[in-house]
């Protein structure tokens, strides 16, 4: 039970740092009842909650008093923790792409997401290199907004109105 417990442990740790560090697709995913997107922001707690339970099984020799405040003043918190942060999904964790693109463009995020899914299905990651770079990603809204027809209340944002 221990590895197994550690192994989960582990798992939920490099689900927590993919999105970060690597799968940039993995903030455009469709949420699901069995992996909910916000799954990611609840991973480190959890992690944390597992190791906590492999270090249950392993030391056999813990007091009730031990237990309990493994359980109930640090494994419950956590788990609480967990799940508020899958449901919130705070800010602050979110990629700086993704924060600039909800709080400037948050009128088309749901065209970029297909545009993104379009380009996924073409091509792995394909669509990522346009979020590398402030430009880049300000291109990329552009040609979003040209391609829909899709003006921003704000006109700073549609780019040059003569462009064809």
């Amino acid at each position: 039970m221990v590895i197994l417990f550690c192994c989960l442990g582990l798992y939920f740790i490099v689900l927590g740092l993919t999105p970060y560090f690597g799968e940039k697709s993995w903030w455009w995913q469709k949420s699901t009842p069995i992996v909910p997107t916000g799954i990611v922001f609840g991973a480190f707690p959890a992690a944390l909650v597992l190791f906590i339970m492999a270090y249950m099984f392993y030391d056999n020799a813990l007091s009730k008093k031990q237990l309990d405040i493994l359980t109930l003043y640090i494994g419950i918190p956590l788990i609480l923790l967990s799940v508020f942060l899958a449901m919130w999904q705070p800010r602050f964790m979110k990629p700086k792409w993704l924060r600039w693109l909800e709080a400037n463009h948050g009128d088309i995020i749901h065209l970029l997401k297909e545009e993104a899914f379009a380009a996924e299905k073409r091509e792995k990651n394909s669509w990522a290199h346009r979020v590398k770079t402030p430009e880049g990603l300000a291109e990329w809204v552009t040609e979003v907004r040209h391609k829909y027809k899709f003006d921003h209340p704000d006109q700073r944002f549609i780019g040059d109105p003569h462009a064809k």
